[in-house]
């Protein structure tokens, strides 16, 4: 069994330019929200937790996307 390394270049590719950029924008956004807190603007720690939640629910789908990438990979070299 063998998957090809342009296949795992593109996967890396992918996890890097989508999941890891979805993860540095929730730490903004989380950053966002806590100095919301401190400073008492409840109105910009609520715009905050829905740029948190946005980014984090698209750093789900996009791993998801990447985990059915690689296990159709394996399938593939599995049945080769």
């Amino acid at each position: 069994m063998s998957v090809g390394a342009e296949a795992l270049r593109e996967l890396l590719r992918q996890l890097h330019a989508g999941p890891a950029q979805e993860a540095a924008a929730a730490r903004i956004a989380t950053a966002l929200w806590r100095r919301a807190v401190a400073g008492g603007d409840a109105a910009a720690a609520a715009e905050a937790v829905g740029l948190v939640e946005a980014h984090v629910e698209a750093l789900f789908d996009k791993l998801a996307e990447i985990e059915r990438r690689g296990k159709e990979l394996l399938a593939e070299a599995d049945s080769a």
